[in-house]
Order: structure tokens, then sequence, then C-alpha cells
């Protein structure tokens, strides 16, 4: 059995795993997907931990948004991207780490076994939602793609229990690569199976020189949504109309139109909607301030009021025209998850994830995020993927010895037997 302080290298964990064929993908490196012999199970987590991890998301989706938004800029994130992916990285997170990212995910006082069966079971029922037949009275149904990976240098030693857990509870593979010698084309590998998990929409999320030769692993997840509007917009209402950025700016933008019946409520200071997708229980919920009340509305969000809303839209006839809209943003979490709580894993040499790999050599580089999202009259297609990038500390810089005066030496075996001793005064003595 393993002793738990010192990981198996990759080479004997093949041992253990089964192995998979090269990338169907097209990469720029060579890489192999190994998996582990623990197959996915089908979680069953109680239903208080379950509701408490989904509350515990929105709360730390509505605090992430804030923390990354800037002023006057559209945003989109998938919350439900990041979150898996760093639930990923807290597998391996021991001690003072675990108990900080169990705050900055706002999750303090749930089990970790209880946490990452949610996940498993959160990821399940998303992929029902992807159930549906195409039928004349669903003729677009909705269709999530989720999907997982650890990135690994080869030969660099793992902890069996973290890749377990990962093929658990998570379905991720393994896909072996060499950061160290070959850090740029590993890092086109890891964007050419994002894009295909995208279906193309999230083609380059990891910048050049964002992978390292100190890069000892990346934790990747990508989700892919797609799905009709249960009431399609009619294109032909579509027209240009005012959209009031602020006091000062006015935009004229396509804007689709329709009279129908739709969850609508009204609250002080807002309004809201929540127009259905065709063959599941999704929605998206479109909530407007009033003029003037924005900053105050989205700093005041949490996901008790959330869900206040949401549960009190009722059926109402709307005459509704919303503008048709498609954007993408990239994003460096790294600022927004160190003002969440998350500073320390981020700081070279401060803190454990000894369950990755037995040692406290890890940190997080960097958490990238790319998110994309289409609105128009016929539904909504939306694409994320998040990176967690994990380095190891630099070693010491090289030394430089120049041998120019009296030496000694010793010829040793390992177990410290003097086979030969001597010393050198003057080298140019023969």
């Amino acid at each position: 059995m393993q002793h738990p302080h010192v990981g198996w290298t990759v080479v004997p964990i093949l041992a253990a795993l089964a192995v998979g064929c090269e990338d169907s993908v097209p990469s720029a490196a060579t890489v192999t997907e190994v998996r582990s012999s623990h197959a996915r199970v089908t979680a069953s987590p109680g239903a208080a931990d379950l509701s408490a991890v989904i509350r515990g998301n929105a709360s730390f989706a509505l605090d992430l948004h804030r923390a990354v938004a800037v002023e006057g800029r559209n945003v989109v994130t998938s919350p439900h991207s990041v979150s898996t992916a760093l639930a990923m990285t807290w597998v391996g997170a021991r001690g003072a780490s675990e108990t900080r990212m169990r705050a900055a995910m706002r999750l303090p006082s749930l089990e970790s076994a209880s946490v990452h069966a949610s996940f498993n079971a959160i990821d399940r029922a998303l992929a029902e939602q992807s159930t549906q037949p195409v039928s004349q009275e669903n003729p677009r149904p909705a269709r999530i793609k989720l999907a997982n990976a650890l990135w690994a240098q080869r030969g660099y030693s793992f902890q069996t229990p973290f890749l377990d857990t990962l093929a658990e509870h998570y379905g991720a593979g393994v896909w072996l690569t060499d950061f160290s010698t070959y850090p740029e084309p590993s890092r086109l590998s890891i964007n050419n199976w994002v894009s295909e998990r995208t279906e193309g929409r999230i083609p380059s999320l990891l910048a050049q020189g964002t992978i390292t030769p100190a890069t000892v692993f990346v934790l990747t997840n990508a989700i892919h949504f797609i799905a009709g509007w249960r009431r399609v917009f009619d294109p032909a209402r579509t027209a240009p109309a005012d959209f009031r950025v602020n006091a000062e700016t006015v935009v004229r933008v396509p804007t689709m139109s329709i009279m129908a019946r739709y969850p609508y409520a009204e609250g002080p200071g807002w309004k809201a909607v929540s127009l259905a997708y065709q063959g599941s229980d999704l929605a998206m919920l479109v909530m407007v301030p009033d003029a003037g009340g924005f900053a105050t509305f989205e700093r005041e969000l949490t996901a008790e009021r959330l869900e206040m809303i949401a549960s009190a839209t009722t059926d109402h006839i709307v005459t509704l025209s919303m503008p048709r809209f498609s954007f993408r943003s990239q994003l460096s979490l790294r600022p927004g998850l160190g003002a969440m709580g998350m500073a320390e894993e981020f700081r070279p040499g401060a803190p454990d994830f000894s369950g990755i790999d037995g040692t406290r050599r890890i940190f997080l580089k960097d958490v990238i995020h790319e998110g994309f999202i289409a609105v128009d009259e016929n539904g909504t297609e939306a694409a994320a993927a998040t990176a967690v990038i994990g380095d190891v500390v630099s070693a010491p810089p090289p030394a430089t010895l120049s041998i120019d005066r009296p030496f000694m030496f010793v010829i040793r075996s390992r177990n410290g037997t003097l086979l030969f001793l001597g010393r050198v005064m003057n080298p140019s003595v023969s």
C-alpha cells in the first residue's frame, strides 16, 4: 500500500490506471490520457448537504461576480465551471489551505466528502437536462456538455487518493504532457481540448506564456450550453431601439419583442422576467433595476435575494422587449479569489496542497476563466472554461563553482564506504 506521505510517480500510477488512447483532437504536444481504475460513482449526498452546496455556490458566484466586474463593462462567467475547477483543486488542499478554500467558496461547514459528492450529483442533474429528444414541440431542446480534466507533468509524483477522487466525483481523466520541456505546445493542447468541448466557442483559453516549465498541473473544466426559447421571438419584429447605458449614453441596438405569458415579478426598485428553455427546467431570469439603481441592486444582490426574486415570479401576460447580445469575457480570477480569502494559495511556499503531491511545493499560479454568451430570437448559446494552474516553487538559482584552489575528494559508495580519498594541492604536478 502506498505510504500516505509518498506519492507514486506517474509511471507506477500507470500500473493502476487504465491507459487510454492518444488524444483524438488536433494537439500541439504529445499527450496521453490515463484514467483511474475507479469509475465515476453515482453520488447520493444528503438532501441538506446538496442544498447547502447549491446555496454556497450561489453566494460564491455573486461575490466573485462583484469582485471581477469592472464598472461599465459587460461580463459573463460560469459559476458552475469556476466552482467545479476549484472543488477539484480542493481535493488536494490540506490544513489552512483547505480552511481558506472552504471559506472562499462559501462552504465553510461541510465535510469534504459531502462537497465532492454534491458536485457529482449536480453534474449528473445537469446532464439529465440534455436528454429530451428533438421533436416538433421542442425543435431546440437544451443541450449541456460538461467535461473535466487534469493535465499533469509526465513523471511527476501525484497522490493516488487525489487522482481517485477526481475520477470518482468529477469524471476527470489525467492527460500526461511535458510542461517542463514543451510548455507552449502543452498550452496549445489544453486549448484544443477546451475548444472541442465548447464547440469552438472558447478557442484560446490560455494565453501565450501562461504555461511555464515550472507548471506541474492544470485542472480544467469546460461547459457548453445551447437551447431554444420555449416561446421564440419573431425575427420580423426585431428592430433598432434605444438602450440607455447610463444617464449620459444611449445606444441603438437590435431589440427583440414579444407579447406572451411569462413568469414575472416586480419589487422595490426592480422588475424581473423568467424566459424558459425548451425541453428542460432551465430558464434565464432577467432582472432589471430601475433607472439609476443598477449599482445598488448589483451590490446588494445575495443568494437569498436572488431566490426570493425567482420565487416571486408568477404568470403574467408580458409585453417584452429585449436586446439581442453576444459577447465574451476573459478573466484572471486571481485578484478576485485573493480578495475572497485565497490570497495565500497564490503565494509561493505558503499554501498546503500536499494532498496533490505529498509536498508543500505547489502553489496556484493563476485561475483563468473565459465565458461566452449569445442571445437571439431563437434562444441562447453559452460556453465557458476554467483553468487552475499549479506551479512548483522554483528551485534555487543555479550554483557556480570554480575549482581553482586546493580541494579534497573522495570516491565513495552510497552506503558510505570510502574507496579513494585524497587532495589536490597543485594539479600541474603529476
